[in-house]
């Protein structure tokens, strides 16, 4: 018996125990910013340094697109972005990021700004203004427990949503 317990020992000391990380994959986002008739902003943070890309497309059943693709490194906490130009003025464009070819999350949706020359009207909108909403994220806040805050551009009010839980029921 002791033989049997000093050969395990020394197997146990010599044989090598090699553990598999999990595969990298997305942390936070996608967030979206820098939104312009024709370009918009995509980041992400990674749970390890590595590549992601865009794809997307005017159809949410099929993206015709992908992006350059964004390197993170541990020295921006994981965190890329990417910047997709040539976009159409006032469309909307479905999205999901890919790490190591493999989708990331759900498909998403954003819009682009209209153009101020497809606003404008000679009569009624010479400067070719047009009105707009937005919402404010951050991924500061790890806390499962988040208020998300909306800007109402109308009124011009903070408004405060319910508490919502994220991943829990």
């Amino acid at each position: 018996m002791k033989t049997l317990l000093t050969i395990l020992i020394t197997l146990a000391a010599v044989v090598p125990i090699h553990a598999e990380r999990d595969p990298i994959c997305l942390t936070h986002g996608p967030l979206l910013g820098h939104v312009t008739s024709s370009s918009v902003r995509v980041w992400g943070r990674t749970s390890d340094a590595g590549v992601y890309q865009v794809s997307y497309g005017t159809s949410a059943d099929k993206f015709t697109q992908i992006s350059e693709s964004a390197t993170t490194r541990i020295e921006d906490d994981n965190t890329g972005s990417i910047t997709i130009e040539g976009l159409e003025p006032d469309t909307v464009y479905h999205y999901q990021l890919r790490l190591n070819e493999l989708a990331q999350g759900l498909p998403r949706s954003f819009r682009t700004l209209p153009s101020a020359q497809g606003s404008r009207n000679a009569e009624y909108n010479p400067n070719g203004l047009f009105n707009f909403r937005f919402q404010i994220s951050s991924c500061a806040n790890q806390d499962p427990q988040v208020i998300f805050q909306y800007y109402d551009g109308r009124t011009g009010e903070l408004d405060y949503a319910e508490a919502i839980s994220l991943g829990r029921k």
